[in-house]
């Protein structure tokens, strides 16, 4: 192999490397245990002057969601929202596998952490103080929570 060559494989690899790390890493590092879930990804809609953020929540714990606790996302000035719907995964033999959380925010309430209480913990949403940039009917796909 000539010097050209070796040199398009390093670069090739590391792309490689960077993407796999991209992909594989997870949505927040240390999540709460005590929320017995971890999230997976969110995605933040624009609707106006509007946002519908979309959480989507893998449950981790064998004990399963406790469906008789509210779930909340708490805004950074420790205002909390009701999810506007709520979609739950699963077979009917086995428990709540996945659950999928809607919520309906106003241009303020996007402003700043956004943290997801769930059972008896809390997964942070979002690390950001800023308002994503989103044109109206335009959304984004987060995998982690810095956005």
């Amino acid at each position: 192999m000539n010097r050209r060559v070796r040199i398009l494989l390093a670069l090739l690899v590391l792309c490689l490397g960077f993407a796999a790390w991209q992909w594989l890493r997870p949505y927040e590092w240390s999540p709460d245990s005590e929320a017995r879930a971890k999230i997976s990804f969110s995605r933040i809609e624009r609707d106006e002057s509007f946002f519908w953020l979309d959480v989507y929540v893998k449950i981790t714990d064998p004990r399963g969601h406790d469906l008789e606790k509210p779930v909340r996302l708490i805004l950074s000035d420790g205002q909390e929202l009701e999810p506007a719907d709520t979609t739950l995964e699963g077979s009917e033999k086995q428990k709540i596998e996945a659950i999928s959380f809607r919520f309906w925010l106003d241009s303020t309430s996007i402003v700043g952490p956004l943290q997801l209480q769930m059972n008896d913990g809390n997964l942070l949403v979002r690390k950001k103080a800023i308002v994503p940039d989103l044109k109206p009917r335009a959304f984004s796909f987060h995998q982690t929570t810095n956005w």
